[in-house]
């Protein structure tokens, strides 16, 4: 769902053939969430304010807002 931005129901009518080819399509050109994880080190399901905090040092060159 997060990849794509669709709905429970959305991602339920999807075939097996389309979602082969949204496979196909991310493993040439990633989703951006999962090419922001990989520059930060991420595994699936890890995060933290410490990792935000270092991103936005990282983009920005200052500390994230509170």
């Amino acid at each position: 769902m997060v990849d794509t931005g669709w709905t429970w129901d959305q991602v339920g009518r999807l075939t097996v053939p389309r979602f082969k080819a949204l496979a196909r399509e991310w493993r040439k050109t990633p989703p951006l969430n999962r090419l922001m994880a990989a520059a930060l080190g991420l595994r699936s399901g890890e995060s933290s304010r410490a990792d935000l905090t270092g991103f936005v040092r990282a983009m920005t060159g200052k500390p994230p807002p509170d």
